[in-house]
């Protein structure tokens, strides 16, 4: 579709509030298509708004798309719309994160987790992992260092035999950190 990349390009440009009206129009005009190709366009092309919002750090502006994206599109059986659905859920975690709300992005890291769980698709693992991992992570920066560390003993099994080294070795580095309620 021409107009997602015209999005795209604006994207790469660096032209963050021409993107996010072009995806933005993307949205409007074919919110209603009954085509799957069209719809899945729109499904991008709303994740892209969030992402958009990010870039122009506006955060709770980036926080309402994606909370939208998962109303609209996260009951869909496909697995692109389930990887974009997860996708939002993870990037919404790390925009409460940014803001500070560290209690919030914890809740919102156990939601893809969560989702994860519920879809079962394993494709979709690698958000899972990432998601535990930043909550870990936040817990050990709230001083809920028992609770981070269960969490990263079960990420261990978990992810003792992952495709992606990148993840295990997160894993390790922060544990091999010392505690900070010692």
């Amino acid at each position: 579709m021409a107009l997602y990349n015209k999005g795209v390009v604006l994207e790469e440009l660096n032209r963050y509030e021409e993107a996010l009206a072009t995806f933005g129009e993307i949205d409007r005009r074919f919110e209603d298509a009954d085509h799957p190709g069209l719809k899945e366009y729109v499904l991008h092309a709303v994740f892209k708004e969030g992402w958009q919002f990010q870039r122009l750090d506006r955060g709770d502006d980036a926080i309402a798309k994606y909370d939208e994206l998962v109303r609209r599109f996260g009951n869909r059986q496909e697995p692109a719309f389930r990887e974009e659905v997860a996708h939002a859920l993870i990037n919404k975690a790390l925009v409460l994160l940014g803001l500070k709300r560290r209690v919030e992005s914890v809740e919102a890291s156990a939601n893809v987790e969560s989702y994860v769980k519920l879809v079962k698709e394993p494709a979709l693992q690698r958000h899972a992992a990432q998601a535990r991992l930043l909550r870990c992570g936040i817990l050990c920066d709230l001083g809920r260092n028992g609770e981070a560390s269960r969490l990263y003993d079960d990420s261990l099994q978990t992810l003792k035999d992952a495709m992606e080294p990148n993840l295990r070795r997160a894993v390790k580095e922060r544990l091999s950190q010392p505690d900070r309620d010692e």
